[in-house]
């Protein structure tokens, strides 16, 4: 029976937001999204994507178009990497070895010419929520914004690592739990027909109430609800081109693995110690 040991140090933040400067870093912490139920007037033609008149951007011209994720089980494996393709069950344990959730990775191939392809489960596996409207929080009213962070329940596509030797290699894309969110976003244009990058435009600076969310510069003010600045603005989960919106790829998740033997049982472990959370998952099949 394979056994595989890993370390992961999980960052979630959340903070109500007043202020928002969406010119700064992309890759900050996590931002509460607080009452979604609210409407603004936007300045904007909301329903086209397009940003108000005299909006300038944060380098518009024409984004690098929207990296769609890759196929979960669509790569073959090399006979080299053969002792990590398959199903690993297990938990994540705190300090105390406490169960504090439940974990599954799947390796459905690995190979140097295909590179990895699978999936991690962090809890019990639930459905994907629909986007019954794309103005309003997701996944849920009141989600914070935290895709530095692993969600529980969410099946996460395993978007790039490999193998080489003993070491194993996965990474996943914290902002996929909010692609159909994403999906469901119009591109939004400059004045001149330039596709911006996110979901709203980026003009340096903006506010958030419970209501509502104002984006602006020294020469236009434009607002969104309050979902739209959480989710596209302060830590954009979105990226978009001038054809459609799509998960971003800013919020990489890596964890790393080293194929051990102690006591006559193979684990693989990152080599770290507690008092960070230590999964430990045993081969299923």
């Amino acid at each position: 029976m394979y056994k595989l040991t890993i370390l992961a140090l999980l960052l979630a933040t959340g903070c109500a937001v007043e202020s928002l400067d969406v010119g700064g870093d992309e890759n900050a912490g996590g931002t509460d999204g607080g009452n979604t139920g609210g409407s603004s007037s936007n300045t904007g033609d909301s329903s086209t994507g397009a940003a108000p008149s005299g909006g300038v951007g944060h380098a518009p011209g024409t984004p690098p178009p929207v990296m769609p994720l890759p196929n979960r089980d669509g790569c073959g494996t090399d006979s080299e990497f053969a002792a990590f393709v398959g199903t690993w069950e297990g938990g994540e344990y705190d300090f105390d070895f406490t169960l504090v959730r439940r974990v599954r990775l799947e390796i459905n191939g690995i190979s140097a010419a295909g590179g990895i392809c699978g999936t991690m489960l962090y809890g019990e596996e639930m459905p994907v929520p629909p986007v019954d409207d794309p103005d309003a929080m997701y996944p849920y009213t009141g989600a914070s914004v935290s895709p530095q962070r692993t969600w529980d329940g969410f099946v996460y596509t395993v978007v790039s690592g490999g193998a080489q030797g003993s070491s194993l290699h996965v990474g996943l894309n914290g902002s996929e739990v909010w692609a159909p969110w994403c999906e469901a976003q119009p591109p939004v244009f400059d004045s001149e027909g330039n596709a911006y990058d996110s979901c709203v435009p980026n003009l340096g600076s903006g506010e958030v109430s419970s209501t509502t969310c104002r984006l602006f510069n020294n020469e236009v003010s434009v607002e969104y609800p309050p979902a739209k600045c959480a989710l596209c603005a302060r830590s954009p989960v979105c990226a978009c081109d001038a054809e459609r919106c799509g998960v971003s790829w800013l919020h990489g998740i890596q964890i790393t693995f080293e194929l051990v033997t102690e006591g006559g049982t193979l684990k693989l472990t990152d080599g770290k110690m507690p008092p960070m959370r230590q999964t430990v998952l045993e081969r299923v099949d």
